[in-house]
């Protein structure tokens, strides 16, 4: 486990925070034993790109693991570049709208 976490950390990896419940496993009588066993991992690079980044613990549907979905607010996407194709040249009138522009 040691070995992991030094990885996690050479990494820079990091752990989403969760919203609401705390745990993804519960067992025992009365739920008594609770623990977070899911979790994701993300780098810094895909930090830039996704803003708010959140893990949300679902509730326990069939089994003692509950489901986890990862959230984000917003995707920065990049600037679109312009992309040039050969057969709007054949299209009739494209050169005159060309030059009228």
């Amino acid at each position: 486990m040691l070995e992991f976490s030094s990885w996690i950390e050479e990494l820079e990896l990091k752990d989403p925070t969760s919203m609401g419940r705390s745990y993804t496993c519960f067992r025992g009588i009365n739920h008594q034993t609770a623990a977070r066993l899911d979790s994701f991992l993300y780098s810094m690079e895909w930090e830039e790109n996704f803003k708010s980044i959140r893990l949300r613990i679902l509730p326990r549907v069939a089994s003692d693991q509950c489901p986890i979905i990862l959230e984000c607010e917003h995707w920065e996407q990049r600037q679109p570049y312009f992309k040039f194709e050969n057969w709007w040249l054949k299209v009739e009138g494209f050169k005159d709208m060309v030059q009228d522009w």
